[in-house]
């Protein structure tokens, strides 16, 4: 949404060499920061509190909250899929990981690999199952 507001100030944003997320520095800028925003337009869309909470806490998930478990995976998945480059948000930075949500989703560091191969697995059967919608 930042984007489409006024693209031009977005680039000059992330023209700064931004790598981490930088809610206050958003805040600064902008008037608003992305968690915000997002929190905003799912509440005016009438989308589920689950939804409206992992969208609005997905940075500093809160890991006893009732939906701790929602936050801590939301979190983890972006912190991934930007250090993956998988998909295009828009956005340059890789958010900051949260050892409290992977404490809360009960994964070891160990099973980290294996779950990257999965993730990337069904990444490319969705791929190739939209790419095959398309030539139809």
């Amino acid at each position: 949404m930042l984007v489409k507001i006024d693209p031009n100030k977005y680039v000059a944003f992330q023209g700064n060499g931004r790598k981490v997320t930088d809610l206050e520095a958003e805040n600064k800028f902008f008037g608003i920061d992305h968690q915000k925003l997002g929190e905003m337009l799912a509440q005016k869309w009438n989308f589920p509190e689950s939804i409206i909470m992992a969208i609005s806490r997905h940075h500093d998930p809160p890991v006893d909250d009732t939906y701790g478990m929602l936050i801590s995976a939301v979190n983890i998945a972006d912190m991934l899929v930007h250090a993956l480059s998988i998909g295009n948000s828009g956005s340059y930075y890789i958010s900051s990981f949260s050892q409290d949500a992977w404490r809360k989703l009960g994964l070891e560091m160990s099973q980290l690999e294996n779950i990257l191969i999965k993730s990337l697995d069904e990444i490319d059967k969705v791929t190739d199952l939209v790419n095959e919608l398309r030539k139809k």
